[in-house]
């Protein structure tokens, strides 16, 4: 029914709901388990029953990593040891992305975050629980989408500024410098005059 990540400070930074809430629900329901979570000692289990709180069909699953809690709202029927698992690969996968996932790499990356979550559950159903999968999709499509962002940019004398804002959130750290460029040429980012080819030497040798 819900995927919901939330800190220690109750500052929600990531979130999807499975079905139809209005945005004072959603917000409601977000607060409610950050207080339901971060409000139960550690010698508790990680399962949460409460019909008062959530209705007689929904049951709260969560974990917690770090400044993080990793929750999922799902029906009773559910088991909660394959909703731990679930919340298990989802950070496993995260931490392959992000190398070393933190609470800064959801903050500045939402997009591959939720991305990743879009490719494990769809729809309130649990589509793929294979980690190596799941990143061969997602590597797809992030070689898919980065030619397709640097060309829009391609004609705009700003582009390298969007380049350098938007690296970090599309990937682009993980490459070296000289690979960047390759990826700028693959774009036909090609130009004869003297600005570009200095822009690019700047690109190769500062990004390395």
């Amino acid at each position: 029914k819900a995927f919901i990540v939330v800190n220690n400070h109750a500052m929600v930074r990531l979130c999807r709901f499975y079905e139809q809430l209005g945005v004072d629900k959603q917000t409601e329901l977000c607060q409610t388990v950050y207080k339901l979570v971060t409000g139960r000692p550690d010698h508790l289990c990680s399962f949460v029953d409460d019909e008062k709180t959530f209705g007689p069909d929904t049951k709260l699953v969560y974990r917690h990593f770090a400044t993080l809690y990793f929750c999922i709202l799902s029906d009773r029927s559910e088991s909660e040891l394959a909703m731990l698992d679930l919340i298990q690969v989802y950070v496993e996968t995260l931490d392959r992305v992000f190398e070393n996932v933190c609470e800064l790499d959801l903050i500045f990356n939402s997009p591959k975050a939720y991305t990743v979550l879009d490719e494990t559950i769809v729809g309130g159903l649990v589509l793929e629980i294979n980690t190596n999968k799941i990143l061969n999709v997602y590597d797809q499509l992030m070689k898919a989408f980065l030619p397709g962002f640097l060309a829009t940019f391609a004609a705009s004398p700003d582009w390298l500024h969007y380049l350098w804002y938007w690296g970090s959130g599309l990937g682009l750290p993980t490459f070296k410098g000289t690979r960047r460029c390759a990826l700028l040429r693959a774009t036909g980012l090609h130009r004869s005059s003297q600005w570009f080819q200095r822009e690019l030497a700047a690109v190769e040798v500062a990004l390395v």
